[in-house]
């Protein structure tokens, strides 16, 4: 599905009653599976992207390919989202994400991202309250990034993020959630309005192993 199809499954959702049940209905009518075929492991490709330079929560540098080293999913979100069934939900979302995989006794085993669209603005510590506001508890292996500007549009591009800007800032988009494994290659993505936290994680507890 391309990132057209997406903003308009986002669209739409915002504006019809029920979220599932309009995702439901207009993925039924597009014929749009709720995620992404498996890819096997043999079939992988690696992200090329992963050079990115960031600032995470607390202000510290890095780059994404050093995060690659274990099961990760990446989402993207930004402060300013006045949605609250986007940036907002997707958050929250991850942080329960996060619970569900304290308590199957995982959490150390993954990493979980959240990347701000709109990094010229959202600094260390406005994404650090965001996340933490909504029950996203920040550390090592969850963690909420600021990527340097100039690169990070080549992520989105390559994730085929479900999102458009103007002069810079979002104008519009929708909610995504990719799986990579430990090497930092493309499993699945999911690209509801907001995505199954028991489908995630039994593909993570699949793709732990095959470290």
């Amino acid at each position: 599905m391309n990132v057209s199809t997406r903003l308009v499954l986002a669209a739409l959702g915002c504006l019809l009653p029920g979220v599932s049940s309009a995702t439901d209905t207009l993925s039924s009518s597009l014929r749009v599976p709720l995620y992404t075929a498996w890819v096997p492991a043999a079939q992988r490709s690696y992200l090329h992207n992963l050079d990115i330079a960031f600032k995470d929560h607390n202000g510290q540098p890095g780059e994404l390919r050093d995060l690659m080293n274990k099961p990760t999913v990446i989402t993207f979100f930004y402060t300013r989202c006045q949605n609250g069934r986007k940036c907002s939900m997707a958050v929250s979302q991850l942080g329960a994400l996060q619970r569900q995989l304290a308590q199957a006794g995982i959490a150390d085993k993954v990493r979980l991202i959240a990347i701000t669209y709109e990094p010229q603005f959202d600094t260390p510590e406005r994404i650090n309250r965001y996340a933490t506001d909504r029950g996203f508890a920040l550390g090592e292996n969850a963690l909420a990034l600021q990527c340097e500007s100039s690169q990070q549009q080549r992520l989105i591009d390559e994730l085929e993020a479900p999102v458009s800007f103007n002069a810079g800032w979002v104008n519009t988009h929708g909610v995504e959630l990719s799986l990579l494994d430990a090497k930092g290659r493309l499993v699945r993505q999911y690209h509801t309005l907001i995505w199954d936290n028991d489908q995630v994680a039994s593909d993570l507890k699949r793709v732990i192993p095959e470290e």
